[in-house]
């Protein structure tokens, strides 16, 4: 476990140095990101050392890594604001009081001679103390804190994303959504291990080389994730645009939708009138067959406000703009199928000529809408 624990450590600090030396894409985010898997890096280090009984060569690092963990929830929040373009401010820095105080609490501790720090780690071993446990409990509990908040903060933009945008798979922050339901994993785990510590179930020992495994598997998922998707690490300039001109506030989910529209100066006719300019540029000039089509330029080629459309797909038609337009494209590929002209096409080939440009959103999308997959709809077709 020890040496899983080691490469664990390695894959982080490679992946932070890699980071620092991109220079595309959002270097903000690049340097939070990289900030966040060394002190990843940090925590797993501080847990093996005293697991694997090397704290007894380096006496003098016992405890070093502790006060990083309270990094890891707000780096994980400042990064996942950046990529959102929730700017940062001065104000952020009131989320690193917790480190500074716990950094100022462990002083007279790491003033302490290299004898007594080992005979603490040798004590927590025997018999925990629980003021030491409600300390590490506590640190758990602000990590949960921000993790849901950040969690919440990705399910927002993502939704703020579809409102925005027909096609949305180099937009959305799904694997970074991954990461957030890992670590509300690896912070259940963590009460669960507390729980058999207090009720002497489980060593402190083997909760440290736990702890070290759990976190060793996030450095792992971002690493995987960083492979299949480049644009976690370099997002493309014209996705980078877009991002910006479409930041996402933290509002609670529940107060959004109430509040939306009260302040509309939209008419029921003029409503009504940009609804039927709206279906007859979907049925007559097909405008869904643009893979880049954005609620923006849709707005622009109908001569209609951005937030007068919005608001008509969302109240006229009860759906946000991503699945209005990926509707109009399944029925496409659905006339498609049905047409004997387009039997030597693939469905892939179809999907693509309809509009959308990812194979994943195109089959949830049909599944969705008919039930069934394109291939199970082909074959009935034939049939």
């Amino acid at each position: 476990m020890a040496i899983i624990n080691l490469l664990g450590i390695a894959q982080g600090l490679f992946t932070a140095v890699a980071l620092c030396t991109v220079k595309a894409g959002n270097r903000q985010a690049n340097y939070l990101l990289a900030a966040l898997l060394v002190s990843f890096a940090i925590g797993i280090a501080g847990a093996t050392l005293g697991a694997s009984g090397y704290y007894m060569e380096f006496p003098h690092l016992i405890r070093v890594g502790d006060p990083v963990v309270l990094l890891i929830g707000p780096l994980f929040l400042f990064y996942a604001r950046s990529l959102t373009r929730n700017k940062l401010t001065r104000k952020d820095l009131l989320h690193f009081v917790p480190f500074a105080g716990y950094v100022l609490y462990l002083i007279p501790f790491f003033l302490q001679p290299a004898a007594q720090k080992v005979a603490f780690v040798q004590q927590m071993q025997e018999s925990t103390s629980p003021g030491i446990l409600f300390i590490i409990l506590l640190r758990s509990v602000i990590l949960l804190v921000y993790t849901y908040f950040t969690y919440r903060l990705l399910n927002h933009y993502n939704k703020q994303l579809k409102e925005q945008f027909s096609n949305v798979e180099r937009l959305n922050l799904d694997w970074l959504n991954q990461v957030a339901k890992l670590l509300l994993v690896v912070i259940a785990c963590s009460f669960l291990m507390y729980a058999l510590i207090l009720t002497g179930h489980l060593s402190f020992l083997v909760s440290n080389y736990l702890t070290s495994l759990l976190l060793t598997s996030v450095i792992y998922t971002v690493g995987v994730l960083g492979i299949r998707q480049a644009r976690v690490f370099v997002m493309p300039a014209s996705v980078e645009k877009n991002v910006v001109t479409h930041s996402v506030p933290v509002v609670p989910e529940e107060v959004r939708p109430v509040a939306r529209y009260e302040n509309s100066t939209l008419s029921e006719e003029k409503s009504q009138k940009y609804l039927q300019k709206l279906l007859k540029g979907m049925q007559q000039d097909k405008l869904y067959l643009n893979p880049d089509l954005s609620l923006q330029l849709l707005a622009d080629t109908l001569d209609i406000p951005a937030h007068y459309l919005s608001q008509v797909i969302n109240e006229q038609l009860g759906q946000n703009f991503y699945d209005f337009i990926n509707s109009h494209r399944v029925e496409e590929v659905k006339a498609r199928l049905l047409d004997p002209a387009y039997s030597h096409f693939t469905i892939l080939a179809i999907a693509f000529d309809s509009g959308f440009n990812s194979k994943s959103a195109f089959n949830l999308a049909f599944k969705n809408q008919t039930g069934q997959t394109p291939s199970q709809f082909r074959v009935q077709v034939k049939k």
